[in-house]
């Protein structure tokens, strides 16, 4: 009887630990243009939108044909003492996972959170003057936490992306939940 009355009590903590949930908004963001004959950055930008909800805006323009390209996704958190590497650190390839993403689970999931909101949509090749963009992306705490059971915190999203081997591309963020 006591046993009951354990288990019910530590599942009551956990749920109410779980709905009760804060936050999550972007708590900055960096674009590093590596190469800048083959794409320009238009806009890199959090907006505000009110004290606990902003949304993310990235904007560039191709300068030249993009034939094949690779991302490195990296996540972070902060903890004492710094950040460290937390659960991925991911390789892409991403003509072929427009064409395959059922062989990119991970990634896919992580994509299908910013999906709606890029132009970034479709295989190789990336023709010059094209746009490249994501725009007015925001999460809820409800998409991040129904996917991704994690602890409140600070955790850092780093990618680098690759074309014929040389880094083209870095962008860096925050995402901040509460």
């Amino acid at each position: 009887m006591v046993c009951m009355k354990v288990l019910i009590f530590v599942i009551s903590v956990q749920l109410w630990i779980y709905l009760s949930q804060g936050t999550a908004k972007f708590g900055n963001l960096k674009c590093d243009v590596l190469q800048a004959d083959l794409i320009s950055l238009e806009e890199c930008r959090i907006k505000a939108i009110n004290r606990s909800y902003n949304v993310v805006n990235v904007k560039y323009i191709l300068k030249k044909q993009i034939l094949e390209f690779q991302l490195n996704f990296k996540l972070l958190k902060r903890e004492r003492g710094g950040w460290h590497p937390f659960l991925y650190d991911i390789n892409v390839n991403m003509c072929e996972f427009f064409k395959r993403p059922y062989k990119y689970v991970v990634f896919n999931a992580i994509y299908q959170y910013g999906q709606k909101f890029t132009s970034l949509n479709h295989s190789c090749p990336y023709m010059p003057n094209m746009e490249v963009a994501l725009m007015n992306w925001s999460l809820t705490e409800n998409e991040v936490f129904q996917k991704f059971p994690v602890e409140l915190g600070v955790y850092a999203a780093h990618t680098t992306w690759y074309t014929n081997k040389k880094k083209f591309l870095q962008m860096n963020g925050t995402l901040i939940l509460e």
